[in-house]
């Protein structure tokens, strides 16, 4: 009889465990939601997120606070959200770097972001740019090809993260120069450094470079997108600047640790769908350098899986070695 009813009780467990969770997604959220940022406060990455958390707050009646945990690539945040465990309230602010190129980039990642963060919703594209000093003798990329060829190794640029090192590794390899690339912890420390005529240049988000450039305190020769971005319409791209195919762009977009319920994935990207489809928030995103960006769940994944194995080819063809 005992036998019997242990039995029964180990039969019916994983139904009410099942029922458990069911029920705690149809609650959710019931407290506060964490969005776990890789970006250092301050930051256009950092003032998008918070625009993010104020609409969604809004939306699921909870506070959702910003948590700001830079370093490491993005590794720090992105622990920081596994960590947070699978009940949907931590959720992973991703990007490119995080999301796709450290594993190419870094011999050890203690993730797999392919296996261990489901795709929720994308938020932003950020294109870059070709900024130099404005006292170098170029206005041109053709100019700087060839200013950076009579100075093979002497010229600088400044990378301060995946898609910024991408970019111009990619830059150095199609157009067969050889600058010398100097590593910053932020784009801010780099540009800082072009404007005081330490480096030459630098590849970064057009958000973060826009005062600089707008105030003629450096000087913008090419958009890294395959098409010119609306933001600078009148931006040619590097493509049609004498590198033709080239495409080397950032996004940001929110993940969570995988094992989060279906009906919290598809909750959170139905909200992500009503803030980013309002008018005043594209405008926001607009004026921190970001397209916003509209995709399911499902269209997100799709992406992923294409872009992978993109940035592992880029990676691999600009001669980056795993560090």
């Amino acid at each position: 009889m005992k036998r019997r009813t242990l039995l029964k009780l180990t039969l019916a467990l994983p139904a009410a465990l099942a029922i458990s969770v069911n029920a705690h997604a149809q609650d959710w959220p019931s407290q506060p939601i964490r969005l776990i940022s890789p970006s250092p406060s301050g930051g256009a990455a950092d003032v998008a997120t918070r625009l993010i958390a104020k609409h969604l707050s809004e939306l699921v009646g909870q506070p959702v606070i910003v948590d700001n945990r830079p370093g490491g690539n993005g590794v720090v945040a992105g622990l920081e959200a596994l960590r947070g465990g699978k009940d949907g309230y931590s959720v992973f602010m991703g990007s490119t770097t995080t999301l796709v190129a450290n594993p190419y980039l870094m011999k050890h990642v203690p993730f797999d972001p392919a296996t261990d963060f489901v795709p929720v919703a994308m938020v932003a594209s950020l294109p870059f740019v070709l900024v130099v000093n404005p006292s170098l003798p170029v206005k041109s990329v053709k100019e700087f090809i060839a200013y950076a060829k009579d100075r093979p190794g002497k010229v600088t640029f400044g990378s301060a993260n995946a898609t910024s090192l991408v970019a111009a590794s990619t830059f150095n390899q199609m157009a067969g120069i050889e600058m010398f690339n100097v590593p910053y912890k932020g784009a801010p420390a780099s540009l800082t450094d072009v404007v005081g005529g330490e480096i030459d240049s630098a590849f970064v988000d057009y958000s973060t470079a826009r005062a600089l450039i707008q105030s003629n305190r450096l000087r913008l020769l090419a958009v890294t997108s395959a098409k010119r971005s609306p933001l600078m319409p009148q931006t040619p791209t590097l493509s049609e600047s004498g590198l033709p195919g080239y495409e080397v762009i950032g996004w940001t977009a929110m993940s969570v640790p995988a094992g989060v319920h279906p009906s919290i994935v598809q909750r959170l990207n139905r909200e992500m769908q009503k803030i980013l489809s309002r008018k005043d928030v594209q405008e926001q995103l607009a004026t921190l350098g970001q397209d916003y960006i509209l995709k399911s769940p499902e269209e997100f994944a799709s992406f992923l899986r294409t872009e992978r194995p993109r940035w592992a080819r880029m990676i691999r063809n600009a001669g980056i070695k795993p560090d």
